[in-house]
């Protein structure tokens, strides 16, 4: 990317496994002189839990620094996500859980729960797959307040190489 005075952003980027550990590793010049580090390890177990840790370093005028850990269950028609997460930037911790099930074979429900700086916001989606890679969904999306966000949407999902 191009930017005024500046020639050009750049980076480098790893990814691998090992066994039955996922890594990845990026480095970012940023702006000519800031730069930013990020980082995440994940680890399968038998196939039905992923439990993941990261980080994200940023050095533009001064140090930033934030983190993840979560943990991920599938059982096929079921399953759900615990995450705690302290975002680069703030000083704030993020909880968040999730759980989803599939009725049927396309349609898939998900209930979201996050408390974010002492507020605590829901989700609920039901998203419709057909075609193998065209979706039509529905959300509701709120802090328990009242005046939900509802929101309709399409999408294609592009799955190169599958």
């Amino acid at each position: 990317m191009l930017y005024g005075d500046e020639l050009f952003d750049y980076g480098v980027r790893i990814d691998g496994t090992i066994q039955f550990v996922d890594f990845g590793l990026s480095y970012h010049q940023v702006n000519g002189t800031d730069f930013a580090v990020i980082g995440a390890v994940s680890y399968g177990i038998e196939g039905l839990y992923i439990a993941s840790v990261g980080f994200e370093y940023i050095d533009e005028a001064g140090m930033e620094t934030g983190f993840f850990g979560s943990l991920v269950a599938d059982y096929g028609i079921y399953g759900g996500l615990l995450n705690v997460a302290r975002p680069t930037g703030s000083s704030e911790m993020v909880y968040a859980a999730e759980a989803f099930y599939e009725p049927a074979e396309n349609i898939d429900l998900t209930f979201g729960y996050m408390s974010v700086e002492g507020e605590n916001l829901f989700r609920f989606d039901v998203e419709y797959t057909f075609m193998k890679d065209v979706y039509l969904g529905a959300s509701v999306r709120g802090d328990f307040s009242g005046n939900p966000l509802y929101t309709v949407y399409a999408g294609w999902n592009i799955n190169f190489g599958t």
